[in-house]
């Protein structure tokens, strides 16, 4: 009876140190604190830097002086051929945002192509800007008038007025756009009868002839 009294009292005292140390872990592991854990898409993060960042491509760029159904020539004598493909739009931080799809000569037109840029005619892949070019208001001009002569350096206008030009005659102008406010265009170089010619002399109107310093506008009236 003795022993059996003994095994039993052992027994129960194993089972209160085992159900003791038990009650000690589980308040051990339940006061422990909560890790709050974010869920980060890291692919997602990577394709919204890329849109922010994405630059736009242009290896097409001039004012529209000619349209021949979906053939676009340039002041610059580059000729575009606008097709179904052609993708009109352009990047806004990222986003992607269409424009005007008519092109009308006398619009400034910038876009892309995958084909040889230096090439005279070349497919256009996108056209990013289609805009009207407006002289900007800032500009000064004190020669203006239609070319009724042209004898070497010396152009004769419709009003009487006479201009020299110079290797030191810049030919540009600044053209208002929405991509870019203060935009600077080159001017056709070549006079033709029939021209209309804006510009700017720092020189003395009484002189016969004034020296240009910058021709803002040469091309033919429409």
């Amino acid at each position: 009876m003795k022993k059996f009294t003994l095994v039993v009292g052992l027994i129960m005292m194993m089972t209160m140190v085992v159900g003791c140390s038990n009650d000690k872990t589980g308040d051990t592991l339940e006061s422990k604190p909560e890790v709050a854990v974010t869920e980060f898409d890291v692919e997602e993060a990577n394709d919204s830097i890329e849109g922010i960042m994405a630059d736009i491509l242009i290896n097409i760029e001039g004012v529209v002086a000619e349209i021949d159904g979906n053939v676009i020539t340039l002041d610059t004598g580059k000729v575009v051929i606008i097709s179904d493909e052609t993708d009109f739009e352009t990047q806004k931080i990222g986003d992607v945002v269409e424009i005007e799809n008519v092109i009308e000569v006398g619009n400034f037109i910038q876009g892309y192509t995958s084909d040889d840029p230096e090439a005279n005619e070349v497919n256009a892949d996108v056209i990013n800007t289609n805009e009207k070019m407006q002289i900007s208001s800032k500009i000064a001009i004190n020669i203006e008038g239609v070319v009724v002569a042209v004898e070497e350096n010396v152009i004769t206008l419709d009003n009487g007025q006479k201009f020299m030009v110079t290797d030191e005659t810049a030919f540009e102008t600044q053209v208002e756009s929405d991509v870019n406010s203060s935009l600077t265009k080159e001017v056709n170089e070549i006079f033709e009868i029939g021209n209309l010619v804006q510009g700017f002399t720092m020189d003395d109107f009484e002189k016969d002839i004034v020296v240009a310093l910058v021709i803002n506008s040469n091309g033919k009236l429409q």
